[in-house]
């Protein structure tokens, strides 16, 4: 049994990091185990270290935002909370990790000049650049294996149980006017914690707003998918519905007030009418705002899951928003599909992505063909793009639209009208 654990941090790329490397231990559990993680990234500009009472502070009002979303147990790996706990004036907090000695505080500093590695983990080519690369990495690596050891209850040991730290009466938001200088986006997670940690590297490496994920890659509750099927046109897979765990999380997201709701996987827009329905604040389609990036007159091909395919999802959401500009969508046939169930799945969701890459690159190839190297492929799921990014642009000989990056990239300019910022 796992706990929902929080991760918590002032620069969100240290939190997206720390939940990337907690992703990527496929041998610890499969994507239906893996627990539901709450991340939360207050703002990037803040000081390069947080102590005293700016410590306190954060702590505060990050157990507050986190309290929100049901968090049981959180990390804050940029600050010493060993000595934040130790001070008095510390309010009602959730408990929080305590690391090992052995385990230093990550600050936004450590990233500096070698974001681009960390983004790729590719470590750079200059010897200074490559020691502060490999520092970091320790350091992002010891962070997500105590993440893993938390969500799996086995790191109580390292967990203060003084009394500071369990109250029952949950803190108001202590936000110090954060939400009105910085606007706060919510993500919504997918089926895989994957296309969450994708959404956070991406929206936190390319952007400067806070952001707050929720994960909600846990089994989804016991609803049958039959009962959906007549909402979503959905072939019945006869597995269990993830609407109602997905509502439930929207719900979870929008007490946090944030400005906006980005949904960032692709098969979860099979329910994307019901949870814009559910929600107060704007939504984010990815798949409404890829198909507005393709050129008119334009053939695109959709690789990602089986579901996506099945359902038909761009083809309908090209009819309704752009049916008169004389874009082609097509879909692999089943037996071109198999390839890409095998590749995202054997492959890439196995950390073969260069592997899982040809395989792609293979389905590419064969519907280039009919548009003379004019085609444009859109990444509908968060493995198709780690595996097409392996390999080398040139021999793609198609232009790549990733629809979790264009989703971010609508919802920065959506936050710019609303007085917000980007780097």
């Amino acid at each position: 049994m796992t706990i929902k654990i929080g991760i918590a941090t002032s620069d969100p790329r240290i939190a997206a990091l720390v939940f990337r490397e907690m992703t990527s231990s496929t041998d610890v559990w499969t994507y239906n185990e893996f627990p539901e993680v709450a991340i939360y990234g207050s703002h990037r500009n803040e000081p390069h270290a947080i102590n005293g009472s700016g410590a306190v502070h954060h702590v505060n009002e990050r157990s507050s935002v986190l309290a929100k979303l049901d968090v049981e147990i959180a990390l804050m790996p940029d600050i010493a909370v060993q000595q934040v706990i130790n001070n008095k004036n510390l309010a009602n907090t959730i408990p929080i990790v305590i690391p090992p000695s052995s385990l230093p505080i990550i600050t936004s500093e450590m990233l500096d000049g070698i974001e681009q590695n960390l983004y790729d983990q590719k470590p750079p080519r200059p010897k200074a650049k490559r020691e502060q690369y490999e520092k970091v990495m320790e350091l992002i690596q010891g962070w997500g294996n105590l993440a893993r050891e938390s969500a799996l209850g086995i790191a109580d040991k390292v967990v203060d149980r003084s009394s500071n730290q369990f109250r029952e009466t949950a803190l108001q938001a202590i936000l110090s006017g954060k939400k009105e200088d910085v606007p706060l986006v919510a993500i919504s997670g997918g089926v895989t914690p994957w296309s969450t940690a994708e959404s956070l590297m991406y929206s936190s490496f390319n952007y400067n707003n806070a952001l707050i994920a929720l994960s909600a890659s846990k089994t989804p509750n016991p609803v049958p998918r039959a009962e959906e099927d007549a909402l979503t046109k959905v072939p019945n897979e006869n597995t269990l519905s993830p609407l109602p765990k997905l509502l439930e999380t929207n719900k979870l997201l929008e007490q946090t007030e944030p400005t906006l709701l980005i949904v960032d996987c692709n098969t979860v827009h099979l329910y994307f009418d019901r949870i814009r329905e559910s929600y107060k604040k704007p939504v984010v389609s990815i798949i409404e705002e890829t198909i507005q990036k393709l050129p008119s007159g334009s053939t695109a091909l959709v690789l990602g899951s089986a579901s996506t395919a099945k359902s038909k999802i761009y083809p309908k959401t090209l009819n309704k928003i752009r049916p008169n500009d004389g874009i082609k969508i097509i879909t692999p046939d089943e037996n071109h599909q198999e390839v890409v169930n095998s590749a995202l799945f054997n492959d890439i969701l196995a950390g073969k992505t260069v592997a899982g890459g040809n395989k792609l690159k293979g389905v590419i190839d064969h519907y280039n063909k009919t548009t003379k190297g004019k085609l444009f492929v859109i990444a509908a799921c968060t493995e198709v793009g780690l595996g097409l990014y392996s390999l080398n642009n040139k021999r793609l000989n198609s232009k790549i639209v990733d629809s979790a990056h264009v989703g971010y990239d609508r919802a920065s300019e959506f936050l710019q009208k609303q007085g917000g910022y980007v780097l």
